[in-house]
């Protein structure tokens, strides 16, 4: 069976991305999407020495490109928190978010793997380790980005709001 690899669902049936119910959808995950790397990136952000040396407690980098690894993953979280909120390059956030996601999971599950009990990085100050419940919270996530990569069209987008044709041609 051979399926053709579609970019975007879209394409074959613009009107589904412009219904209302499929925009309002889109705004939810979103802010919802964009929410959690917020939070995430402020607190990474605050104590970037931590969460360099639960980077380290992986054991998948050296340890001396830890603090490199913290502070490109924190700025990337608020960067695509930035840009969901904004509703500005949804579908390149979108991807952003999803590969951090790919990469969180791929760490997560080579821990468990190695039979690591390790906190896991996601939040400062939270006592989260590795485990299956994050498994399935990074698999939601990773759904979301997904999702707002076929259907990146929402209400409150930065391109409405300054009347940009090709932002609401996308």
């Amino acid at each position: 069976m051979n399926i053709p690899l579609n970019y975007s669902l879209v394409s074959s049936n613009p009107d589904l991305a412009e219904h209302p119910g499929m925009r309002t959808l889109s705004l939810l995950v979103r802010f919802a999407l964009g929410g959690v790397f917020l939070i995430a990136a402020i607190g990474k952000l605050n104590s970037l020495t931590t969460f360099a040396g639960e980077i380290a407690n992986y054991g998948i980098l050296p340890e001396s490109w830890s603090a490199v690894a913290a502070v490109s993953i924190a700025w990337s979280e608020m960067v695509i928190a930035v840009l969901l909120y904004a509703g500005a390059a949804v579908r390149g956030a979108a991807l952003l978010s999803g590969a951090l996601l790919v990469t969180f999971l791929i760490a997560i599950i080579s821990a468990m793997a190695r039979g690591l009990e390790i906190g896991c990085g996601c939040f400062a100050g939270s006592d989260q380790t590795v485990g299956w419940p994050k498994v399935i919270e990074d698999v939601a996530l990773l759904a979301g980005s997904i999702f707002l990569v076929y259907f990146p069209r929402s209400w409150a987008m930065v391109g409405d709001l300054w009347g940009r044709e090709e932002d609401r041609a996308r």
